[in-house]
């Protein structure tokens, strides 16, 4: 079998690997939808309808809507129904198809650079890393924007490296149009055109010495670029400035919340820590599987030794242009107030790239160990979708038992704040479920009364996830009362005992200590607990400590003192 037919069949391999494991379970939440950015895109595509096509949700571009929207038009004339209404969950599917598809493209394009960058027997290592990373797996499965941005930025970064090696202006051009649809998707997307100028710059300065006036009258081709970037993004995210008023009121928002000029609840993980040690902490190691950081890490810092030793010459090497790419995206994206594992994600690809430059370096390795260090880093991603994807739901494996074992007048207390009620049961079998909000307990007299009647009541309590919990045991002098009444329930002083855990991990493994997304919306640890001592309300006041409290009544305002 010659080599070249080798290489194809390798390649075949990989993405095949990659197509089963972004599509498989495609549907997962069995009819529930966790994401919250999911859901308000799908609300978003679901208002669509031509020729009108105003979302009316302007925290992304409109490109990732109108792609779905059409595909879904397009399913329905193959049917013959062309003015059937599709359904929420329809528009759902239609995002995480697009999600899916995307990411097994990138697969591919990822196979494309490192075709650029290693010799031939390395250039499989990246793509066949990529297939396996934990971060891909879980953007492809959600219909978000991440495997768009991934996608285009992948795109730019091949059009510019082309760009160095054949000197062909219609490929830096090629590069803004897809740094374009990014922007379109998200205006963060705008930072992609760190690849095409880098490569414009590099490409300015090598040869001759000019004049100065030339280098000037060069500077037209980024601003045509630029403009570039604007004129795609305004045709496939028209409502940009078409409903600019509301459009850029809500991005206005976003850029607060980001910067943490805006406090909202779902930003609370983030006071007080560190930038950029955060995601090195937080979000690499769990959505790139441990392995795979710490050869990537590895791979990034002797790639950057090596520019720095031979810096005149490798800067106008292709790896100058990638790892400027990733410098200006990690530095200007690391420093912001939120760290969602979301605003990592273009950068999920370009691991695959840094741990292979640590393999081939590697290479004089015995190859036992050398093979089994790479069979170490596919393994995280290996593991995250068999224990996520391949099997039901988590929160409906915990429904279930529940329903199972709990009587039907039974009060269980969980927590607000986890996008959909949880647990759920069929209406034959319902119980009743209070929603407490835990993020309004600080500082509130009301709601601590409120909970101190409920815990009375209650006969379970649940905790869906970590998200309330370890975010408020982290400061507790910022949230002395919240703190407390975890510390309280978890030593079993409030009454109630652990009764079952539910964890997707087997062996108790818990990626809890990640950044709160990365596990809630898809794969949260679930904690049942079972009152085993009966508090009434004013015994419950005193348990957390509520002394003094002033408390709204039917209106009116009365002094409590329990002691």
């Amino acid at each position: 079998m010659s080599s070249e037919k080798k290489a194809k069949i390798a390649l075949f391999l990989i993405l095949a690997f990659a197509l089963f494991l972004r599509f498989f379970n495609l549907s997962w939440g069995e009819g529930n939808f966790y994401h919250p950015d999911e859901n308000n895109m799908a609300q978003a595509l679901s208002r669509l309808s031509w020729p009108k096509m105003d979302p009316q949700f302007y925290a992304y571009g409109q490109l990732p809507l109108y792609l779905p929207f059409f595909s879904l038009k397009g399913y329905q004339l193959l049917k013959f129904s062309p003015q059937t209404a599709f359904t929420f969950p329809q528009a759902v599917f239609a995002l995480r198809f697009w999600s899916a598809f995307l990411s097994v493209l990138s697969v591919g394009l990822i196979f494309l650079l490192a075709k650029k960058l290693f010799p031939p027997k390395f250039s499989f290592l990246p793509p066949f890393f990529a297939a396996f990373t934990p971060g891909l797996i879980q953007a492809a499965h959600f219909g978000t924007t991440e495997s768009w941005l991934i996608f285009f930025f992948l795109f730019s970064l091949y059009e510019s490296l082309l760009f160095l090696e054949e000197r062909n202006k219609k490929h830096l051009f090629f590069a803004s149009f897809f740094c374009g649809l990014a922007v379109a998707t998200k205006i963060s997307g705008a930072i992609f055109l760190t690849a095409p100028l880098t490569a414009w710059l590099i490409s300015s300065i090598k040869g001759e010495k000019k004049p100065l006036i030339q280098y000037i009258r060069e500077l037209k081709l980024p601003l045509l670029l630029i403009i570039n970037v604007i004129i795609i993004a305004i045709i496939f995210s028209p409502y940009l400035l078409l409903n600019r008023e509301q459009s850029w009121s809500t991005l206005k928002y976003e850029v607060e919340v980001a910067t943490g000029k805006i406090p909202v609840f779902y930003t609370r993980q983030f006071l007080n820590t560190p930038a950029y040690l955060f995601q090195l902490q937080k979000v690499f190691p769990y959505a790139l599987g441990l392995p795979q950081f710490l050869a990537a890490l590895i791979g990034f810092s002797l790639i950057l030794a090596s520019l720095y030793r031979n810096l005149a010459k490798k800067f106008f090497s292709p790896w100058f242009v990638i790892t400027a790419s990733a410098l200006v995206y990690f530095l200007y994206n690391g420093h912001l107030f939120v760290k969602w594992t979301r605003f990592m994600a273009p950068l999920f690809p370009l691991a695959p790239l840094f741990a292979t430059y640590f393999f081939q370096k590697a290479k004089n390795l015995p190859k036992a160990a050398w093979l089994l260090l790479v069979s170490l880093t596919i393994f995280p991603g290996c593991f995250f979708f068999a224990s996520v994807f391949f099997q039901k739901d988590i929160r409906t494996r915990a429904s279930e038992w529940l329903c199972q074992n709990l009587q039907q007048d039974t009060l269980v207390l969980s927590e607000a704040g986890n996008v959909v009620s949880f647990p759920q049961c069929p209406p034959k079998k319902q119980f009743r479920v209070i929603d407490f909000d835990f993020y309004a307990l600080e500082g509130n007299p009301e709601k601590l009364a409120q909970l101190s009647q409920i815990l009375s009541e209650a006969d379970f309590l649940v905790i869906p996830s970590r998200r309330v919990f370890l975010n408020h045991q982290r400061l507790p002098q910022k949230f002395p009362q919240t703190n407390r009444y975890y510390q309280l329930l978890f030593s079993g002083q409030l009454g109630f005992t652990p009764l079952k855990k539910f964890n997707p991990y087997p062996w108790g493994i818990s990626d809890e200590q990640a950044e709160e997304t990365w596990s809630v919306f898809d794969h949260p640890v679930i904690r049942i607990y079972q009152k085993t001592i009966l508090h009434s309300p004013e015994e419950y006041r005193q348990i957390l400590g509520v002394e003094k409290q002033e408390i709204k009544i039917q209106g009116k305002t009365i002094q409590r003192d329990d002691k």
